[in-house]
């Protein structure tokens, strides 16, 4: 699971480099002189990054738990923090072009990641008190 997620993280890093990308070389046509859009597309190529570091820095310290249940934790929690990744991209490409200060797929990727993070939040508690801070 640690080189699956390491592997999606580096994918999804890679997403926000290329919605850069498009973004440098696409801006004149998606905006046409509407600020609003262009602030649109950096608000959602922010999340972008955002999601795509906390699915690496998840990949970095998720290490395989013998409980049983920290693992289901822990699978459920990589699982929310690539659906919310998914998605904050479906956003980038999608809701910018509307213009609309209602973004509903960006507001429920935002709250998928903050579930996701305040699930591996408990599920590093409650592998605390399994473990030895020191050896």
């Amino acid at each position: 699971m640690k080189k699956f997620l390491l592997a999606y993280g580096l994918i999804a890093f890679s997403v926000f480099l290329y919605s850069g990308y498009t973004m440098q070389e696409g801006f004149p046509e998606f905006y046409a002189e509407d600020k609003s859009i262009r602030f649109l597309f950096r608000a959602n190529h922010i999340y972008l990054l955002f999601s795509a570091l906390l699915i690496l820095m998840y990949a970095s310290v998720y290490n395989d738990s013998e409980n049983k249940q920290s693992k289901i934790l822990q699978i459920i929690t990589a699982t929310i923090l690539i659906i919310a990744n998914i998605i904050l991209i479906t956003a980038f490409f999608s809701e910018p072009q509307l213009a609309s200060e209602i973004r509903p797929l960006s507001y429920y990727g935002v709250l998928t990641t903050l579930a996701g993070v305040t699930l591996a939040v408990f599920s590093g508690f409650s592998r605390l008190d399994k473990k030895p801070l020191t050896k």
